[in-house]
């Protein structure tokens, strides 16, 4: 499939710069539209899981039921592995959802898909990386969080 002299294949490997500039001008402001998008959304993730890990960290602190806060702590395991996991799915299947639908033809709705993709790999990739850190330190917390009395 080609037009315009790039194909979809050699734009996995050519420079960002260069499949940006193969769009035309209604898909590049496609494209930033859903650059703007992408980065709101990876704002959103980091914020929201920032946020629900504080408010766990205040509740285990606050000890509101008076019980043994080593217990709280060991139960705020599940709640770690949760908030993140659940935010990492939010966040996928949303960016996932950026793809324009409205272009005229697909070879633009391609391009833009190749784009985004590669611009944004880093930060989805960091996305995962955090979000499994924090699921296994959650697993670890909740399995034996209880037993941080001992040491």
């Amino acid at each position: 499939m080609k037009k315009q002299g790039m194909t979809i294949e050699t734009s996995w490997v050519a420079p960002l710069e260069e499949v940006f500039a193969e769009l035309n001008d209604e898909a590049k402001k496609s494209a930033r539209d859903q650059s703007k998008e992408a980065y709101k959304l990876m704002l959103k993730w980091g914020v929201t899981t920032t946020v629900f890990l504080i408010l766990i960290g205040t509740f285990v602190y606050w000890n509101p039921f008076e019980r043994d806060i080593h217990t709280w702590f060991a139960r705020s395991g599940s709640l770690i592995v949760l908030i993140p996991l659940l935010s990492e799915i939010w966040f996928l299947s949303a960016f996932n959802k950026l793809i324009p639908e409205d272009s005229s033809s697909a070879y633009p709705r391609l391009l833009i898909c190749v784009y985004l993709e590669r611009k944004f790999k880093k930060l989805r990739c960091f996305s995962v990386i955090v979000t499994t850190t924090l699921i296994i330190s959650g697993t670890l917390i909740w399995g034996y969080g209880d037993l941080i009395q001992l040491l």
